[in-house]
């Protein structure tokens, strides 16, 4: 018996509109790589959550959490924001004690 499977695209419902969001992080006047860019809607009722991930350049481009299509955006509000960037730092080798006299 043959298996016949449909894929619809498109359910009909619209999500919240969106504005495309870009931007760029530096330190110290330098581009960060990889840190991750969040931004949280001071309201929960108004706004999207949504993140980003910064490039060799420092630029990002954000995409609503729930659903949003990538680097769209998010809807237009009041964000906090928030950068992070984790490093892993190798321990130092341990140093031998300096002899006992």
């Amino acid at each position: 018996m043959p298996l016949v499977l449909f894929v619809g695209g498109c359910s009909g419902r619209k999500g919240p509109k969106v504005e495309y969001v870009e931007g760029i992080v530096t330190l110290d006047g330098s581009p960060v790589e990889g840190a991750s860019v969040g931004y949280s809607p001071v309201d929960r009722k108004v706004g999207l959550p949504a993140g980003g991930k910064t490039d060799a350049a420092g630029r990002y481009e954000l995409t609503a959490v729930r659903g949003g299509k990538p680097r769209a955006g998010t809807a237009i509000g009041d964000y906090a924001i928030s950068i992070t960037k984790v490093e892993f730092v190798p321990p130092e080798e341990p140093q031998p004690p300096p002899p006992a006299w």
